[in-house]
């Protein structure tokens, strides 16, 4: 059983506008640490909205957001100090995860490259943009779906 505050699944804001057509397009996102609200029951935090691309270091939007445990408990879940730490811990091995994964990547591509020169030629993709400009490795937008209360299939 682990702590409510080992869940490490930030919220994706996504801020959508009717266009032409009556196409949906994207306007900016956001993902929050929603786990704050676990330290006090409620949360008011502004999420600065980054645009898409291009525009990803200018702010499209703020939005005000009221988050809130339900159904209410006196209990603290967390404490702000042990959060900040699992947070932090978090941070840290993520950023040592993506710096062993450049290297590794970094290796790999020489290799590569070693194998035959024609390879240079070749469209590979080992790192991609994210709707906010970050560059992160491909396999990243890769999750293993979750089936939760799904149909089972016949097998």
């Amino acid at each position: 059983d682990r702590p409510i505050s080992s869940l490490s699944s930030p919220i994706h804001v996504v801020i959508t506008q009717q266009g032409s057509e009556d196409r949906l397009e994207i306007v900016g996102t956001q993902e929050i640490e929603w786990r704050k609200v676990l330290v006090s029951g409620r949360l008011s935090i502004d999420v600065e909205l980054m645009g898409l691309s291009g525009d990803s270091t200018v702010a499209v939007g703020l939005l005000g957001l009221q988050l809130e445990l339900l159904p209410k408990t006196h209990n603290l879940l967390c404490d702000e100090i042990s959060l900040e730490h699992v947070i932090k811990t978090e941070r840290d091995g993520m950023l040592e995860q993506e710096r062993r994964f450049f290297n590794s990547a970094k290796i790999w591509w020489k290799e590569f490259l070693q194998i035959r020169p024609e390879h240079g030629n070749r469209m590979v993709k080992i790192f991609a943009r994210t709707e906010n400009d970050v560059n992160v490795p491909v396999c990243s937008f890769v999750q293993p779906m979750r089936g939760g209360r799904a149909v089972r299939s016949a097998g």
